[in-house]
């Protein structure tokens, strides 16, 4: 039997296909027009690259209820095409994209090779940690970032922890409300008929049915301290502010959590250039250990690519 080292070992290279995707992500709240306007400052950057021959951005999707944080106004997508007689490979080409905006403040910047045939690649590491404490679990995985910022080779690095968004709470008051005959069906379909508007009918032209919506208008609920004083109809014809009959809070909510048999789940991830899968994993285990060692309750498996090429040795 003949074992084989792991040293400088990675899966297949990723295909050059010749294109790239940056992800463009601004504060939570901020608005269309403002990512819309660092995003034209980043195109004007990307244009002086000569081997780009063309930019598609995508710019948010704005909406309804922004200021419940329901909207992706602070995001935006660039997909770079380069000319078929570069003579640098995409990887290369990526890096050159990030050192270019290196200096674009005020925005989190990822850049990657598009790949339309495999759907991972070997230029990606992924750890991926699990405990029942999360707040533990969150306060490793920052200090693990750390680590993995700092191993030679790694360009960027990023969790799934995600920023958290303030969210909009409103609890309904069952005393108060059974005041004014109002229990939670009804004063929730108010509330989201003062959101999102109701359909009133349909309008029919040509063999298509149109449905007709009655909203507000968007000035009418922009902000939280117009939400609490919205003003809601009684079963008996009465006019009250929402906030006479239910507590209404802003709070810091997770955009999406991850549970494995009940656990938490976090993945720590890395760009990797000049460099292999397996390298850069063993030596961020070893600075793990030495540097975190091992905390309670805390497990850590290495995923992504390097699971895979794992399991195909096995």
């Amino acid at each position: 039997m003949v074992v084989l080292g792991l040293k400088g070992m990675t899966l297949m290279p990723t295909s050059d296909e010749g294109t790239m995707s940056i992800t463009v992500e601004l504060p939570n709240g901020t608005k269309l027009e403002e990512t819309d306007k660092l995003v034209k400052q980043i195109e004007e950057k990307i244009k002086q690259y000569k081997d780009v021959e063309t930019i598609s951005t995508n710019v948010g999707s704005g909406g309804m209820m922004s200021m419940l944080g329901a909207t992706s106004s602070n995001q935006a997508t660039i997909t770079i095409t380069l000319s078929e007689d570069r003579k640098k490979s995409t990887s290369d080409s990526v890096q050159d994209i990030r050192d270019l905006l290196s200096d674009v403040a005020g925005a989190e910047i990822s850049i990657e090779a598009s790949n339309q045939t495999m759907s991972m690649s070997s230029d990606e590491v992924s750890f991926r940690f699990s405990a029942n404490d999360e707040d533990a679990l969150e306060e490793y995985v920052l200090k693990a970032q750390a680590i993995l910022s700092g191993i030679d080779g790694i360009t960027e690095t990023e969790t799934s922890i995600g920023e958290k968004k303030p969210e909009v709470r409103i609890e309904l008051n069952r005393a108060r409300a059974a005041k004014y005959g109002i229990n939670t069906v009804y004063a929730s379909s108010l509330v989201n008929y003062a959101l999102n508007g109701t359909k009133a009918s349909k309008f029919t032209e040509s063999g298509s049915e149109y449905d007709i919506m009655v909203v507000y208008p968007d000035s009418y609920v922009k902000n939280y301290e117009q939400l609490k004083s919205l003003q809601i109809k009684t079963p008996v014809g009465q006019w009250i502010a929402l906030s006479e009959i239910a507590d209404i809070k802003i709070e810091q909510g997770q955009n999406a959590l991850i549970r494995i048999n009940q656990k938490r789940v976090v993945t720590l991830t890395g760009k990797l250039h000049g460099t292999d899968l397996s390298t850069v994993t063993n030596d961020f285990n070893k600075k793990l250990e030495q540097e975190l060692g091992n905390v309670g309750g805390i497990t850590q498996e290495n995923a992504g690519a390097y699971e895979m090429m794992m399991d195909a040795m096995t």
